[in-house]
């Protein structure tokens, strides 16, 4: 699967599992820039049900570090293409 592919794959996918996990309208939009916490009200049990969510979905584990450095959403979506393609 080519890195688009993946990237494109991952971004409507980490957009409706945070729509889902924080309660958010189905026209609300998600963006790139939006902070987790700040914007999209994702605490730390959240985030987990979202990682959990995204590693059924997408069939791949997302490791124990995922917390770590991860704010945005674009930071979200970088850090599942990367597992994503190391598996």
């Amino acid at each position: 699967m080519s890195g688009a592919a993946v990237s494109n794959s991952v971004d409507f996918r980490v957009a409706d599992v945070l729509r889902q996990v924080a309660e958010l309208p189905g026209e609300f939009e998600i963006k790139a820039e939006h902070r987790l916490r700040a914007d999209l009200d994702i605490d730390s049990l959240k985030l987990i049900d979202v990682m959990v969510r995204l590693e059924q979905d997408m069939q791949i584990d997302l490791g124990d570090g995922f917390e770590t450095g991860v704010e945005t959403v674009a930071q979200l979506g970088a850090y599942i293409s990367k597992q994503a393609l190391q598996q």
